[in-house]
């Protein structure tokens, strides 16, 4: 949707109440779409999420100046990526500009702070019961990633995959499901 600028205009000109979330799937080669959010901007709340890929902290800059807040999906970023999130970071701690947060960073920021921002699922927006997720026809569903061979589990069985995998303690746990 971002993509096709005719969408915001009509956007720009209906008033709602409802936030939008504006996902840039490649950073380095969207960012410059976000002008087209704009006017849209005047007329509801708008943030816009991101991996961490290269290109983040260009996107960040431009949301920044757009005064639009940012959600960072962290992931396992790349070392090319945790570079991007290093300056991207920078950015957000010293610039004085920058008035929207930038999440994750503001959440552990905070959490460094001793204010309680919840768990990380919570801030990674990945807790059911803080997050409501719908699927297209309108049911509850809870948030959900791909893994390896491109099925749909949730995210809580894909993490405790992942520590099995790992040959992590709670592997050998008696209260695991078989």
């Amino acid at each position: 949707m971002l993509g096709d600028p005719e969408a915001w205009t009509e956007a720009a000109h209906i008033d709602s109440n409802i936030p939008l979330d504006v996902v840039l799937s490649d950073p380095a080669l969207e960012f410059s779409h976000l002008y087209r959010l704009v006017d849209a901007c005047a007329v509801r709340a708008i943030r816009v999420t991101m991996p961490a890929a290269p290109g983040l902290t260009k996107a960040i800059r431009l949301a920044a100046a757009l005064r639009l807040p940012v959600r960072v999906l962290p992931g396992q970023p790349s070392a090319a990526a945790l570079e991007e999130l290093h300056e991207a970071l920078l950015f957000y701690l010293h610039e004085p500009t920058v008035d929207a947060p930038v999440e994750f960073f503001h959440s552990a920021l905070a959490t460094l702070c001793d204010w309680d921002a919840g768990s990380l699922w919570t801030i990674l927006e990945q807790d059911p019961d803080g997050f409501r997720h719908y699927d297209a026809d309108g049911q509850a569903r809870v948030p959900r990633t791909k893994d390896a061979d491109q099925s749909q589990i949730t995210f809580v069985e894909n993490h405790f995959s992942r520590l099995i995998a790992q040959g992590a303690e709670c592997a050998t746990c008696s209260w695991q499901r078989p």
